[in-house]
């Protein structure tokens, strides 16, 4: 047994680490579990490597680039590296070689450093192409006060009198010729040697290039890159960082304008710059095709706006099989990371086209479970139900096929409203001087924690801050934001724990008041619907579960909430109606009471009926006294009441029987 690990160890498994430890600790492992007694340890540098995953070029990106600037075709194997074929078969060698005898471990590793003789000048063709991100572009060499021919790499990689140093075919006479370069063209040499070297560049067809190439069909002499090429199998764990001075402390510039010059990683140049996305858009190139993808990321893959880019990537180009989600992230003991307070999923995909429908099953722990929540559903669902966002839902079966059916006979929120991040950045306004801690200086700038249901109360956490309004709104004479205090709005908290009793907390901004970036809003100037009936539909039990179906991190934000389901009414007496007509709870029974034969539509007369409920509601909760800070996740005994008479009737409107309703009861129990 322990001799058929030790060959599939030796050719069949490969591996790539920034951290040199890293790699020389996998190898450890590796060698502990074929360990067999009296025999060497395998060879296996030709597989585990040390470099940069996500910075390097392909040999194609060379040529394309070449053949623009002259014009002409520009191929880069037959004409200057006759030797690329003879690698590929060194390398090939090294993996056959059992590894059985010390002398097999020498033979693998002159394998081995006989192609990597014969890739170094090729090696060195691509260091400094992809050295043009890194110190030898045009911006960064006239910021310095270089030579700039333009563009540099391209210019350098044609010169004839580049040609000596590109293709030496050692260390030694590499250093030799390019100590006979001119001026200009030995610093962008050095450069480009010196920054491959500092920024672990990884050229994945050099450093596999058995993986990707292999003799023309029909030839022995003639090398092509595998139609097709790449890994059976890609699996890891990337890492979760975003590439931000702000969040790293460091400049990655450089990198993410490499990235940002590939079609390659545009999936992941889409929001903030995570590297797990970056990885998987490696990863699908990476892998052959009908080969196995799959990676264990953030649950954020799965439905936040950020991941808009790679979540397409996957359900377009590749055939998702299954996902795992495991949402536990407040509790250490069962969560997946235990050191990491972190929500993270796996997906495993194939490299092919398929309509079939995968799997999304959710976890309660850190295992899996056979009581897991079970979802199938195909692509094609996913984009017909969110054209744009495409979330993919860890949820039942029924609550899907119920979403479904709601989303065929409504609107959303975004075909009647405009929604708008709070006014006040307390970090760009603050450094701008419109922000204070004194209450003479103006009024106080409403935060994220005075927002309740319906209404709004004392901030309960966080120190109180202050609007020098004067001075913010002559700093903003054009900005239609600094406008909307003038504005009623209903606004909400933008940050809302997963856990918590409520996702989606809403409550009515009366004018003049202001909100800091914590606070979503839509005010009336942007909302078709009447404010109430806004906030009515926003606090509803059936909003509340329709969000927590897709919603894979604290935030409440604009495009979840555009996605929420509208009832179709006529807006205009909607909007007209103002609520302050109690008597409407008597159309609300009589609706309740009569056949709805046309789910998702709503009678004018019963939306002004919600409406009135909504003020009714503010009127009770405005007026109740806060005994302890808890009270302010519930509502009174007739808030609540009235509450249940909003959620009836939407449940009504949108074709929902009794026991649908009971179901969505009892799965927001269970969602908490």
């Amino acid at each position: 047994m322990n001799l058929l690990k030790r060959h599939v160890l030796k050719r069949c498994i490969y591996g790539v680490d920034l951290n040199p430890m890293a790699v020389e600790l996998a190898k450890v492992s590796l060698w502990l579990d074929c360990f067999t007694l009296g025999a060497p340890l395998s060879f296996l540098d030709h597989h585990l490597r040390c470099g940069n995953s996500l910075i390097g070029v392909t040999v194609r990106e060379v040529e394309n680039a070449l053949s623009e600037e002259s014009g002409t075709q520009f191929g880069l194997f037959e004409t200057r590296f006759p030797g690329l074929l003879t690698a590929v078969d060194a390398m090939r060698q090294v993996g056959e070689l059992s590894d059985i005898t010390n002398s097999q471990i020498g033979e693998s590793r002159a394998q081995y450093r006989k192609a990597e003789g014969l890739l170094a000048p090729l090696q060195r063709w691509l260091d400094v192409y992809t050295s043009q991100w890194f110190g030898n572009g045009v911006e960064v060499r006239r910021r310095r006060g270089l030579p700039v021919p333009q563009p540099v790499a391209v210019v350098f990689l044609k010169d004839q009198r580049a040609q000596e140093f590109l293709m030496a075919d050692d260390e030694e006479q590499s250093q030799a010729a390019l100590g006979r370069l001119p001026a200009e063209l030995g610093e962008i040499a050095e450069r480009g040697l010196a920054v491959s070297k500092d920024k672990n560049f990884f050229h994945w067809e050099l450093e596999f290039p058995e993986v990707f190439y292999g003799p023309r069909p029909g030839t022995r002499r003639t090398i092509e890159r595998l139609d097709g090429a790449g890994f059976d199998a890609v699996i890891g764990n990337p890492p979760y960082e975003i590439l931000s001075e702000k969040e790293t402390g460091s400049d990655h510039s450089e990198e993410l304008s490499l990235f940002a010059a590939t079609d390659l990683y545009a999936p992941a140049m889409h929001g903030k710059k995570n590297l797990f996305k970056f990885f998987i858009c490696r990863g699908v190139v990476s892998t052959k095709s009908c080969g196995t993808f799959s990676f264990i990321v953030p649950m954020s893959l799965l439905g936040d706006e950020q991941s808009m880019g790679v979540r397409t990537l996957l359900l377009k180009r590749t055939a998702v099989s299954a996902i795992e989600v495991f949402p536990q992230k407040d509790d250490p003991r069962r969560r997946v990371f235990s050191e990491a307070k972190l929500a993270t999923c796996v997906f495993v995909t194939c490299h092919t086209q398929s309509d079939s429908a995968f799997r999304v099953r959710t976890q309660p722990g850190a295992v899996f479970a056979e009581n897991a929540i079970t979802l199938m559903v195909t692509a094609q669902d996913l984009f017909a139900f969110d054209q744009v966002n495409a979330a993919i839902p860890s949820c039942t079966q029924r609550d899907w096929e119920l979403a479904v059916q709601i989303c065929k006979q409504t609107k959303r929120v975004a075909d009647y409203c405009e929604a708008f991040q709070g006014e006040v950045n307390e970090t760009t306004d603050g450094k701008k001087g419109f922000v204070s801690t004194r209450p003479s200086d103006g009024p106080q700038i409403l935060r994220g924690s005075s927002i309740c249901l319906y209404v709004l109360r004392e901030q309960s956490q966080g120190k109180l801050i202050y609007l020098r309004k004067d001075k913010y709104l002559a700093g903003k004479p054009d900005s239609e934001k600094a406008g909307h205090h003038r504005h009623a709005r209903i606004g909400w908290q933008e940050s809302s724990a997963q856990n918590n009793f409520r996702r989606i907390i809403a409550a009515r901004i009366p004018e003049g008041h202001f909100c800091n970036h914590k606070i979503n809003y839509i005010p009336a100037c942007s909302s078709k619907l009447h404010l109430n009936f806004l906030l009515a539909l926003l606090n509803s039990k059936l909003s509340d579960w329709f969000f927590r179906l897709s919603s894979t991190n604290a935030a409440v934000s604009h495009y979840q909430i555009y996605r929420l389901p509208t009832p179709l009414i006529q807006t205009d007496a909607a909007k007209s109606a103002d609520g302050a007509d109690f008597a409407g709870l008597a159309i609300t029974a009589d609706f309740m009471n009569s056949a709805h034969d046309q789910p998702g539509t709503l009678p004018p007369e019963v939306a002004a009926s919600i409406a009135g409920l909504c003020a009714r509601i503010q009127e009770v909760e405005s007026a109740r006294p806060m005994a302890n800070r808890s009270e302010r996740s519930t509502l009174s005994a007739e808030g609540q009441g009235l509450q249940d008479l909003i959620d009836a009737a939407l449940f009504r409107c949108f074709g929902l029987t009794e026991d649908d309703a009971t179901y969505i009861n009892e799965r927001l129990k269970e969602m908490l």
